[in-house]
């Protein structure tokens, strides 16, 4: 279990003045735990639920933390669209929490849009697809690409922090999103080619 501060009025139905926790699971106050706990406030501290109080919490008294099973994830995935034209459309849908909150996939995640050949050997055919209107695009003509197993590669800007996505439907040989993780990730671990 992972857990992070935020400002209470944060929550959904914490704009309601005279019942601010309801619907909450667990709301305490006056909370002691031992030194050596583990930080399970519910469970090793000892503690008042606020709706037993005598001592209401006004503005500036009350920290909530937002609790997940995870601290991070993330789930990618791409579709591609052909054309007569011999142009693709290529569409990379990033879905991402962070404590169990939405994540701003717009404004913290970049994705680039790879081929790969059955060696493993990677393509880069835009390397700053464009969000808009929650998903990741690029429109390329693909009537001259020799190998069309095509990846996502979705990154958390400044982390080694990503994610991938394979369509394989116009490919040669079966691509498996472990294989192609794992190469991805050497790949940035060696400096993305870089020397």
């Amino acid at each position: 279990m992972y857990g992070m501060i935020m400002d209470p009025y944060d929550f959904d139905n914490l704009n309601e003045k005279h019942d601010p926790f309801h619907g909450y699971e667990f709301a305490a106050t006056d909370i002691e735990c031992d030194p050596d706990s583990d930080g399970s406030v519910q469970y090793d501290c000892t503690h008042t639920e606020y709706w037993e109080t005598a001592t209401p919490c006004d503005d500036g008294e009350v920290l909530a933390v937002r609790c997940a099973n995870e601290q991070f994830s993330m789930g990618t995935y791409l579709t591609v669209k052909n054309k007569r034209s011999g142009k693709s459309r290529f569409l990379c849908e990033v879905e991402a929490e962070k404590y169990g909150a939405e994540y701003s996939v717009k404004e913290y995640v970049s994705a680039a849009l790879m081929t790969r050949s059955e060696a493993g050997e990677y393509t880069i055919l835009d390397s700053d697809m464009i969000h808009k209107r929650s998903k990741f695009r690029s429109k390329l003509r693909t009537d001259d690409i020799d190998v069309q197993c095509y990846v996502c590669m979705a990154s958390v800007q400044n982390t080694m922090i990503f994610d991938v996505a394979i369509n394989d439907e116009s490919c040669d040989y079966a691509m498996e999103e472990v294989t192609v993780f794992s190469e991805i990730l050497q790949w940035m671990m060696n400096g993305m080619g870089e020397e």
